[in-house]
């Protein structure tokens, strides 16, 4: 089957939420397999762009008041926000990982005896807390290095590692955990083997991200090639191949009819502002079908970083990389277009930045346009 970039842009497009809305954010969180969150401010604006009506008090509740969401460690060991019942899920993707921790050299210079005691020792504390810091953790009377009481690691991410742990809501500029059985005490519990979590998670992201090419699917899951290759072999004629513009991919049976499905004109699609780490950027090595090769490093930043962008009418492809900050109770959107933009380009630029401070509950103070590359 031969497709063009247009038809593989569109179904992307609407797979992730970004033309079709997900009913919820549970729901959207599901379908991208979490939602990369270093950034918490970045998750919550990737869900605004896919759920029309979510706000940023409304993110807040999904994490913290009803706990839908989770925030914990996941695919390429970064902190992603899933939905609650997937939570299971992610620790069986973790646990090759978790294995292999264990069967090497303690990492903070200490034999592993006492790290495991260490574990077990925050766990129980954990376990009689609401909620638990470095700063709790570290005046409990552990005497570690001060790497161990990171919240980017050390103990806290051993624990949440194990399915004990997650992130919650900051305290005094802290980060902050919770024990899974306080947090969510009636959450149903059963990892599946490494395995099994990434045979169903591959049919989930072939779902959401095909065509499928086994060099995205391991960059993804942070797994080798060979195995990305082997588990696409294992859904054998659940997928077909697909011809396009970069060569040979794979998608669902079930999806060709919908891949074949003629997109209406570009200049008819959607202005969409994706803000940093966004799941339809994250979701691939390659990724040339939405950023042009010549403005690849104005998106890709050294040290893994991923600029937000703005996907235009016109073609579909990143126009500009975009930012914003909060100044004097109002947001201020700042764009570095990547070439001179049109006029309804502008106007839809403006429109969904009104829209981005309404998320957060404030006023647009108003957009800045750099001057474009070329």
């Amino acid at each position: 089957m031969k497709v063009d970039q247009d038809a593989v842009r569109w179904f992307r497009l609407r797979r992730s939420g970004l033309v079709d809305p997900f009913p919820s954010p549970v729901h959207a969180a599901q379908a991208l397999v979490g939602v990369q969150a270093q950034m918490l401010p970045a998750a919550g604006l990737a869900l605004f762009n896919r759920c029309p009506g979510l706000t940023d008090a409304g993110f807040g509740d999904l994490l913290h008041g009803t706990r839908s969401l989770v925030r914990t460690w996941g695919q390429r060991t970064t902190l992603h926000v899933y939905a609650r019942d997937d939570w299971s899920l992610i620790i069986g993707l973790l646990s090759q990982r978790l294995a292999e921790h264990e069967s090497a050299p303690c990492p903070f210079g200490m034999p592993q005896a006492i790290y495991r005691d260490a574990i077990a020792h925050a766990e129980r504390l954990l376990k009689g807390s609401e909620s638990l810091g470095r700063k709790g953790l570290s005046a409990s009377g552990l005497e570690l290095g001060e790497r161990c009481f990171s919240p980017w690691g050390g103990i806290f991410a051993d624990l949440a590692y194990r399915g004990l742990a997650c992130h919650v809501r900051r305290e005094e500029g802290e980060g902050r955990f919770a024990h899974r059985h306080n947090w969510l005490p009636d959450l149903e519990w059963s990892p599946p083997s490494y395995e099994e979590a990434c045979a169903r998670l591959v049919k989930r992201y072939a779902r959401t991200y095909g065509p499928v090419s086994e060099r995205d699917l391991a960059w993804w899951l942070g797994a080798r090639i060979t195995d990305a290759r082997r588990w696409l072999d294992e859904l054998g004629d659940e997928l077909v191949p697909v011809d396009g513009p970069d060569g040979t991919a794979l998608l669902r049976k079930e999806d060709a009819t919908v891949l074949q499905e003629r997109p209406p004109p570009t200049r008819r699609w959607p202005l969409i502002m994706l803000y940093r780490f966004d799941p339809l950027l994250v979701g691939f090595r390659d990724r040339e079908w939405v950023v042009r090769e010549e403005h690849h490093d104005l998106v890709s930043r050294p040290a893994g970083h991923i600029e937000g962008v703005v996907l235009g009418p016109l073609d579909g492809m990143a126009c500009a990389t975009w930012k914003y900050a909060r100044e004097g109770g109002g947001i201020t959107v700042s764009v570095s277009p990547f070439r001179p933009l049109e006029p309804e380009v502008k106007r839809g630029i403006k429109v969904r930045s009104k829209a981005l401070a309404a998320y957060f509950g404030l006023s647009l103070n108003g957009v800045r346009f750099a001057r474009a590359l070329g």
